[in-house]
């Protein structure tokens, strides 16, 4: 068994073994690359020598293991991270939505600015006298123009 164990690190207290897996009893996600006009970078540390990985345990605890050491021989780190953080991180490592389906559920929909759409837009011409009284009536309402519009039409029609 190929051991890694995880440590935190307390500026009081040093370095602690806080657990330990077996990356090969474990599933690792890899990120994608893309190309930055000179070499393929990580989308996740945008650099050519510092990669990023997480583990799925075989226990169901999540991992990242920041591993620097193609850059001048840095550091392999290993932490414990949340399933919040992992599934961010599954989301920007924009390869790996079966993953995130596997543990987290659907991938929401797209969306855009704004708010949602409430019906069919219609176009009507209301003259400037008429449409500064609605824009006085929507101030006094502390209401937008397109909803103080609704709510006149509608009351007008109840």
């Amino acid at each position: 068994m190929a051991r890694v164990n995880i440590y935190t690190h307390d500026e009081y207290d040093g370095k602690t073994l806080s657990g330990w897996f077996d990356p090969q009893r474990a599933t690792r996600y890899d990120s994608d690359t893309k190309w930055d006009g000179n070499n393929r970078v990580s989308v996740i540390t945008n650099s050519q020598w510092i990669d990023e990985y997480l583990y799925r345990t075989a226990g169901g605890r999540w991992v990242l293991n920041h591993d620097a050491t193609r850059y001048h021989s840095g550091p392999d780190d290993y932490r414990f991270v949340t399933d919040d953080q992992a599934h961010d991180w599954l989301l920007r490592s924009e390869c790996n939505d079966d993953a995130v389906k596997l543990h987290f559920g659907e991938i929401e929909d797209e969306r855009g600015p704004g708010r949602p759409e409430v019906g069919k837009p219609i176009n009507v011409r209301l003259g400037d006298e008429l449409l500064a009284k609605v824009d006085a009536e929507a101030g006094r309402r502390g209401k937008s123009r397109a909803d103080t519009l609704r709510d006149l039409v509608a009351g007008a029609l109840a």
